[in-house]
């Protein structure tokens, strides 16, 4: 089974500002929760990268402490 949806940690060296894996999901509201719970405990920025419809490319979610951000 091919993973495709994704969690990402941004990382907080402002230099760089590189992503790091965290975690991949089988279903997208397990990633949801997960990020909005990591980013409000640690109040860093993470990202949902979603794979699953390849003909319109990747769908981006981000939160940063607990909350979308648009």
């Amino acid at each position: 089974m091919t993973i495709l949806i994704e969690l990402d940690r941004k990382h907080t060296d402002q230099a760089t500002h590189v992503w790091q894996k965290v975690a991949t999901f089988r279903y997208f509201i397990d990633a949801d929760a997960a990020a909005r719970l990591l980013s409000k405990m640690d109040e860093n920025t993470y990202r949902i990268r979603d794979n699953r419809w390849s003909n319109d490319g990747v769908e981006v979610t981000i939160f940063t402490k607990g909350e979308l951000v648009p």
